[in-house]
């Protein structure tokens, strides 16, 4: 029993340190009034580090190598004020950590670092799928514009764990190129896709 015990209490420590380990994955730092230094450890190969602005747009993007750190500083200065998310990109999971530009400075958002399930999109002829771990239950709302960035479908406020949404292209013009937004939180993953 004693054994069983031990056993148990260093499961329990290794699940924790597992948890510290993703928490810390993404170490941002402020240097000075408008630059950001950005240090992310174990890093997988094909891992993306971003920028992105509040509308969804990616204002610098660059693949990584593996490698134990990765860092990084950004000069901020050509940013105008408003919220931006620095976005660390690996398989299926996006750590968000938003910042601020204000008053010629930039801060970090206290507590709005998360982790994001990315959406998995699936077409098959005419239906797109939209599946999403949505485990913190926030609000999500999926949207399908057109290339003139018009409004053609959206879901209600969606807040199950597991959300599974289909959309019926079958009464859209072929050929065309469509983009689909889910937005959870003020947070955007934007996929485009041509049917």
């Amino acid at each position: 029993m004693k054994k069983l015990f031990k056993g148990g209490l260093l499961s329990v420590a290794l699940l924790a340190a597992v948890v510290v380990n993703a928490a810390e994955k993404m170490n941002v730092k402020v240097l000075g009034s408008k630059a950001l230094n950005v240090s992310l450890s174990g890093v997988a190969k094909g891992e993306s580090l971003s920028i992105v602005d509040k509308s969804g747009i990616t204002l610098f993007s660059e693949t990584l190598s593996q490698a134990d750190v990765f860092e990084k500083t950004f000069d901020l200065t050509y940013l105008p004020e408003g919220v931006y998310f620095l976005e660390s990109n690996e398989e299926k999971r996006i750590n968000v950590s938003p910042i601020l530009i204000a008053n010629n400075k930039v801060s970090l958002i206290a507590g709005g670092s998360k982790v994001y399930n990315e959406p998995r999109v699936v077409v098959n002829g005419s239906i797109a799928k939209v599946v999403l771990d949505n485990s913190s239950k926030t609000d999500v709302v999926i949207t399908v514009r057109d290339a003139d960035d018009s409004e053609l479908l959206r879901s209600e406020v969606l807040t199950a764990e597991n959300i599974y949404k289909k959309f019926d292209f079958s009464a859209l013009p072929k050929g065309e190129t469509y983009t689909i937004t889910v937005k959870e939180d003020d947070y955007y993953f934007i996929k485009e896709i041509n049917l």
